[in-house]
């Protein structure tokens, strides 16, 4: 234990996000508090408190859409004609063209959406701003969770990796 330690009154440890993200559902992490109340690093003198040990709940949804020989994965769109693009460097790419005023609604479904926390991450492009006089946005939904977000420039590509929340 340090002086700056006692005086802040606990102490911050880094444990790196890969670790973390290598537990799987279910797993166990156990929780070790050593304390040596005579500032010796010797760990053999450290007073030991009982171990907390936590049961890790999580699901990772891993799902990769490149649209690489022209397979959609489940996505849908509300317009009829919606179709696979691949441009002069190899990226392939989902094009959905509204009708005139109206909105693109390109989407996914995952069902049963489980109990949990969740996480977003996805690349897009978009060509052309909406014409409807408001801004164009992504809309993340998830039962009760929502989020959105207003796209900054077009003929770019963005990346959206946004925590979405808690589902109960």
């Amino acid at each position: 234990m340090t002086s700056g330690w006692l005086s802040l009154g606990y102490q911050q440890r880094t444990v790196l996000n890969t670790y973390l993200s290598d537990l799987g559902n279910s797993t166990q992490l156990t929780m070790q508090f050593k304390v040596a109340l005579n500032n010796s690093t010797d760990e053999s003198k450290a007073v030991e408190f009982p171990p907390v040990v936590y049961t890790i709940r999580s699901r990772m949804i891993n799902d990769e859409t490149t649209f690489t020989d022209y397979y959609l994965n489940g996505w849908l769109s509300q317009w009829p004609n919606v179709g696979i693009r691949r441009e002069s460097n190899g990226n392939y790419y989902l094009q959905a063209a509204p009708y005139s005023s109206s909105g693109v609604r390109t989407y996914k479904n995952y069902t049963p959406a489980a109990v949990g926390y969740y996480r977003v991450t996805f690349n897009f492009r978009m060509n052309k701003f909406a014409d409807t006089g408001g801004a164009t946005f992504i809309y993340i939904h998830l039962g009760n969770l929502a989020k959105s977000f207003t796209v900054p420039v077009i003929n770019t590509w963005l990346n959206i990796d946004v925590y979405i929340g808690y589902l109960s």
